[in-house]
């Protein structure tokens, strides 16, 4: 069909790695005999973008935590002044 698309007919289990495991089962469906819409994009153009997405969330939660332990550290600094300076009353103008 094509080089991203290719025929599910050509696929089999073994196929799993560059047609994904729908795809590679998709061909293992119409091996027996059952009706199947025609093609199926390879695993390899998709490949990119999934890496991509995983990193993207990985680097999220990374900044994620450290969010949380910049304002966790924070307000440890904060409470820690607190405790050493106690506040004073203003005193009227």
């Amino acid at each position: 069909m094509g080089e991203f698309v290719t025929e599910f007919s050509g696929l089999r289990l073994a196929d799993a790695d560059r047609a994904g495991g729908k795809g590679a089962s998709l061909g293992e469906l119409v091996a027996a005999g059952l009706p199947v819409p025609p093609g199926s994009p390879d695993l390899h153009v998709m490949t990119p973008f999934v890496r991509t997405r995983w990193e993207l969330e990985a680097c999220l939660e990374l900044i994620e935590a450290s969010e949380r332990a910049v304002a966790s550290a924070e307000r440890r600094i904060l409470l820690d002044y607190a405790l050493t300076y106690p506040a004073t009353p203003a005193q009227p103008a």
